[in-house]
């Protein structure tokens, strides 16, 4: 009896095995069939960041050269401390290629700021379009070169904005109230809060030609000096180079 027992259990075992290795068996041959691949990750480090972040290997890696962010902030005004924000998308550029500039007053502060307009611009010819500044508090120029808080005077702003015909909005302006934290201000003497930041593009310069106006000639090879300034006499600095096409 016991013997007969044992043959039945054996068989049992035995069946189980030949079950579970036909199923394995098959459940490889689908995978085989459909393609399926376990996902492989690679881990970059970003040049403006010292953690590494982990992606798929199907991510496509971008160049330093053309991504890297530069980001200047200086309160060299007098108070109260303003922050003056300055950023480039890119610091090396081909000949042509479009650098975008960011710049912005930003208040560091927890309270409001009440600002009265001053004209304490620390560098002339600073704007922010083919106008005067308009309601924004600040404006930047371009110049040819490597400049610093100690010769910026020295320089002479490129044309990169075009000529326009320009309302004189800013002539109004009396103050400005910065909300905590934050960009955002009322211009006085009253409008809706508005953001102190602005985008610019520029890729070259532009000049008037007999009859041809605004006619632009791109950056040629080298280092420009982009400069913010505010009119309460804050600075920044930043800095791009134009490389040339390889032969």
């Amino acid at each position: 009896m016991n013997g007969a027992r044992l043959a039945l259990l054996a068989a049992v075992v035995l069946i189980t095995a030949i079950v579970g290795t036909a199923a394995a068996a098959n459940l490889l041959v689908q995978q085989a069939n459909t393609g399926q691949q376990t996902p492989t990750t690679t881990t970059s480090t970003s040049p403006t960041s010292t953690q590494p972040t982990t992606t798929t290997a199907t991510t496509t890696a971008t160049t330093p050269t053309t991504t890297t962010t530069t980001t200047t902030t200086t309160t060299s005004g007098p108070p109260p401390d303003l922050s003056l924000r300055l950023e480039l998308n890119r610091t090396i550029v081909a000949p042509g290629a479009t650098v975008g500039i960011n710049v912005s007053d930003y208040n560091p502060s927890s309270t409001e700021l009440n600002l009265s307009k001053e004209d304490a611009w620390p560098v002339q010819g600073l704007g922010t379009g083919g106008c005067p500044s308009l309601f924004y508090p600040f404006g930047i120029a371009v110049l040819q070169g490597v400049y610093t808080s100690a010769n910026v005077s020295q320089g002479t702003p490129l044309e990169i904005f075009p000529v326009v015909a320009c309302p004189m909005i800013v002539m109004y302006i009396t103050g400005y109230i910065f909300q905590p934290m934050s960009d955002n201000a009322t211009v006085l003497p009253g409008t809706g809060v508005l953001a102190m930041e602005t985008g610019i593009s520029t890729s070259g310069t532009y000049t008037v030609f007999g009859s041809q106006l605004n006619q632009l000639t791109p950056f040629s090879p080298g280092t420009y000096t982009v400069v913010a300034g505010d009119e309460w006499g804050d600075l920044a600095f930043a800095y791009f180079t134009v490389v040339a096409p390889s032969a």
